[in-house]
């Protein structure tokens, strides 16, 4: 709203409001401006900020025009460029959200898993577990011990709630091993041998006790399976749908083009 600027030799017949070397600011220039004003705001402020931030912009601008080089002055190509791209990636979202196949099955699921398995290394040691913190000298720990091996999720989860310091009962969720060891104090210099020798682990810290029981686990270096890789395998098949899809689109509208006669290549 602020751009509207004039020479002094403008025809403008309102009154001028500021000047920042040749360039001025006249009364009818702020006139939009004005018109959406809030009732609540005091007018006469209101033009005062508008003016100071004219000012502000004609001082930077000015600034920039005596200072940038020359091929950065014309800004005229970088703004086509710019409304060009942002025009096709509205319509490419447009086709997209109109004919794109978002549904996936399981069975591509791990048909994609199987002809890919060389993206799913795994770089970290990957764990799946439960378990519960409480105090060391707890009356309840045999139970929560046999609750903890024998799966009895509901009167864990009711337990834990009242009595525990921390727990995470949640086995579909894949950890990373090396955060794991920051939350449960286990002691160990090689984490693929803790994970190949254990399925059950305590440890006293204090004046509490971890009580772990180890679910699943993924060595690093090894494939990783489609159940952790999931989400990441629906995307990877979006990804290529998407693109399939657009080169799809953009190849019969070329074709198209050519059969109506609308290119010409010289």
């Amino acid at each position: 709203m602020l751009v509207a600027c004039n020479t002094k030799d403008s025809k403008s017949t309102s009154a001028q409001l500021a000047r920042v070397g040749q360039k001025y600011l006249y009364a009818d220039d702020l006139s939009q401006a004005l018109r959406s004003r809030s009732p609540l705001q005091d007018s006469a402020q209101y033009v005062k900020e508008l003016i100071n931030s004219w000012v502000k912009q004609q001082v930077l601008l000015q600034q920039a025009e005596k200072n940038l080089p020359k091929e950065q002055l014309d800004t005229r190509k970088k703004l086509e460029d710019y409304h060009n791209s942002l025009l096709i990636y509205e319509y490419e979202k447009q086709v997209l959200n109109q004919q794109l196949d978002t549904v996936i099955t399981e069975a591509q699921i791990l048909s994609y898993f199987k002809n890919n398995k060389s993206n799913f290394e795994l770089k970290k040691n990957l764990i799946r577990l439960k378990f519960v913190k409480a105090a060391a000298h707890h009356k309840d720990l045999d139970k929560v011990r046999n609750w903890l091996k024998n799966d009895k999720q509901e009167e864990l989860i009711s337990w834990c709630k009242t009595n525990a310091s921390n727990y995470f009962l949640d086995e579909s969720v894949w950890l990373d091993f090396a955060d794991v060891l920051k939350e449960i104090p286990i002691r160990t210099y090689n984490e693929e041998a803790f994970l190949n020798n254990n399925t059950y682990t305590e440890v006293k810290d204090g004046d509490f006790l971890y009580i772990v029981r180890i679910m699943d686990y993924r060595i690093r270096n090894t494939t990783s399976d489609p159940g952790q890789e999931r989400e990441r395998i629906k995307e990877m098949i979006l990804n290529q749908r998407k693109v399939k899809l657009l080169k799809t689109m953009e190849q019969n509208m070329i074709k198209e083009a050519e059969l109506s006669n609308n290119i010409e290549i010289f």
